[in-house]
């Protein structure tokens, strides 16, 4: 009895089942690898925050779903946020727009600027060329968003509580 491979899948042999650690968008945990910062944003989303090129393309290309959101700085590099959206045509709340577009300023060579054109876009609309570097997407179509740089620490997920969002902005969205 039982002289299969013990890294068969089969269920024969005696091997367990060799399948990924299990991954958590809620979290910011890509298989069993936590590969994002988190923040819960005013209106109680998760905001998901890359930490690195290589996981911003986990972050956005395989944690992300595409009814999640997508943000990044306009034209210079910086993190992937990703707003976790838990409902298929959900509409963010304003505050949260500006809540993750300035996480993306705030995370991103453009830190101290006073403010920074943040693109945002359905998830769906992310995508990636064949042989781009590790960290660059392609955005199908996208909204812009002017916003001061805040990295929001008060924001971050913990058991203490939050402060209200100082970066809002008044300016207007802007479709792109």
């Amino acid at each position: 009895m039982g002289g299969g491979d013990p890294r068969s899948s089969d269920g024969r042999g005696g091997g367990r089942d060799q399948r990924p650690p299990s991954s958590d968008p809620e979290s910011g945990i890509y298989q069993g690898r936590r590969v994002a910062r988190v923040y819960d944003s005013p209106s109680g989303h998760t905001v998901l925050v890359g930490r690195s090129a290589e996981e911003n393309d986990i972050l956005s290309l395989k944690l992300a779903r595409p009814r999640d959101v997508f943000f990044h700085v306009s034209g210079q590099p910086g993190s992937h946020v990703i707003v976790v959206v838990p409902e298929a045509g959900e509409e963010l709340h304003r505050d949260t727009v500006r809540f993750a577009a300035s996480l993306a300023a705030a995370f991103s060579s453009a830190r101290a600027a006073r403010t920074v054109s943040v693109h945002y876009a359905s998830c769906a609309d992310v995508s990636k060329r064949r042989g781009q570097p590790p960290g660059e997407v392609m955005l199908r179509d996208w909204k812009s968003v002017r916003v001061a740089p805040d990295r929001q620490e008060s924001w971050k997920r913990s058991g203490e509580a939050r402060a209200s969002n100082p970066a809002a902005s008044e300016d207007d969205d802007e479709r792109r």
